[in-house]
């Protein structure tokens, strides 16, 4: 009997200590776009097949466990270089995108290892693309310069599911249905150099100028590799 209440007291003044323990207020959460990267490990072009949110990195801070705010970054750059038939210069095309989003999260559902949070953000979009074509004749040079810009914001609510393999990494995936007004434009700017004199003459014209709205929804084909800490 004496060694069945001394297991007791024990069991309980155990108890007792982990309760007394403060729980954490806040905690973080930053994910990793893995699809990405993988595909730019083992892929010239990363978005040639399955469609992804634009975002490279994800984060959120957490206020117990329960509601936090999250924020997303997306950056990407790149340059080619054509060869033109008769034109011993190079056509160079580069482009540059960034995608921001900021927002709240909730977590409504919390069932041993899998979490499910509902969401709601405002996100901003923008891409540019230029392409250059050169040619030189001796007396004179010229260069066009073909840009495009599309940019797009609005809103987007929707919900995720992050499955935790321990309390420090877990993946998780969402369904966003975002609302966005769009704006592109495109135009041509050619530029004629006088070689011998110095001078030279350059004109812009506007190819078009659009503005409209759009409804997406992105499938659950993004995967986050998140740290927790």
């Amino acid at each position: 009997m004496k060694k069945i209440l001394l297991i007791l007291i024990a069991l309980s003044s155990n108890v007792l200590a982990q309760d007394s323990i403060p729980q954490k207020k806040f905690s973080h959460e930053l994910g990793f776009n893995s699809v990405l990267l993988i595909k730019q490990i083992i892929s010239n072009n990363p978005a040639s097949t399955l469609p992804q949110l634009p975002y490279q990195i994800i984060y959120t801070l957490n206020f117990k466990e329960k509601f936090g705010i999250r924020a997303g970054l997306g950056f990407n750059q790149s340059r080619t270089e054509t060869t033109v038939l008769g034109n011993p210069i190079p056509r160079v095309t580069q482009g540059m995108s960034s995608a921001y989003r900021l927002g709240l999260n909730m977590n409504f559902v919390k069932f041993k290892k899998i979490t499910a949070n509902a969401f709601v953000d405002f996100t901003m979009e923008q891409n540019k693309i230029d392409t250059e074509t050169s040619s030189n004749s001796g007396s004179f040079s010229s260069t066009q310069m073909i840009s495009a810009e599309t940019s797009s914001l609005g809103p987007e609510i929707g919900f995720g599911i992050k499955y935790s393999f321990n309390k420090h990494i877990a993946i998780y995936t969402e369904v966003p249905l975002q609302f966005a007004l769009n704006k592109s434009s495109e135009t041509d700017t050619q530029t004629i150099t006088d070689n011998f004199n110095g001078g030279n003459v350059q004109t812009t014209t506007s190819i078009s100028d659009t503005k409209g709205s759009t409804t997406k929804i992105f499938l659950p084909t993004t995967l986050f590799l998140s740290i927790i800490f």
